[in-house]
């Protein structure tokens, strides 16, 4: 069902909206980087994590962060077009105007990581989650596993080279409580989940893998533990 929340804000800008756990999981990357209005802005949301398995509006520690870049006043926001993001629109190799150069203002003291970067190029990855050695169960595909198992976690083909350069880490989260992490990511990277510890029956494994420029791919599935 959907659900709208509202904000204001002070001038038109790009947005970012990001919803977790206070302490816990980054669970959705509701908005990434649109262009919004100056004023009251509608945004459309049913309460649920990036896979819909969570309702977070009924988390205790729920907390959402909006973020936002100004835009120059004489930029222009267009709308009707819902089958093509800007990124897929600028990868299109057509003519197109060419900006003249000018100077850059002087840097601020404390840069946000997302200052610099490309609006082609700040996005949050896809990334695929696998348990090789499990079973899954044939009415519902929840992976069902016992003992020491096997967690693979994989960029998207496409998008594996530049994060992969820019550097990133994993971090596990059970139930959306943190559980386990790796600094230094690479894909596909592969983690033995030692289940000696953890209740039977079914949990969520939730994975965040974090670009050091603050890009945050997100992922969150449902698991059966089998003693």
């Amino acid at each position: 069902m959907a659900q709208t929340f509202t904000y204001r804000l002070p001038e038109m800008g790009r947005v970012m909206i990001r919803i977790g756990i206070k302490g816990g999981p980054l669970m959705r990357n509701l908005v990434q980087w649109e262009p919004r209005i100056a004023g009251e802005v509608t945004e459309y949301w049913n309460g649920m994590d990036e896979n819909n398995l969570f309702n977070l509006r009924n988390d205790p520690n729920f907390k959402m962060i909006v973020t936002y870049f100004t835009l120059p006043e004489t930029s222009f926001i267009t709308y009707g077009n819902k089958d093509v993001s800007y990124r897929e629109y600028r990868s299109v190799n057509i003519p197109r105007f060419v900006k003249e150069k000018r100077p850059r203002k002087d840097r601020p003291d404390k840069l946000s990581p997302h200052y610099e970067l490309s609006r082609l190029d700040d996005y949050a990855p896809k990334i695929t989650m696998t348990f090789p050695q499990a079973e899954e169960e044939s009415s519902n595909e929840i992976p069902v596993i016992k003992g020491k198992t096997l967690v693979r976690v994989e960029l998207d083909k496409d998008e594996k080279e530049f994060f992969t350069n820019q550097q990133y880490e994993v971090a596990f989260f059970l139930d959306k409580v943190f559980y386990a992490e790796e600094e230094v990511g690479y894909s596909p990277y592969n983690w033995v989940w030692d289940l000696s510890n953890v209740k039977e029956g079914e949990h969520v494994l939730t994975v965040n893998l974090s670009s050091f420029k603050d890009q945050i791919g997100i992922l969150s599935r449902k698991v059966r533990v089998v003693k």
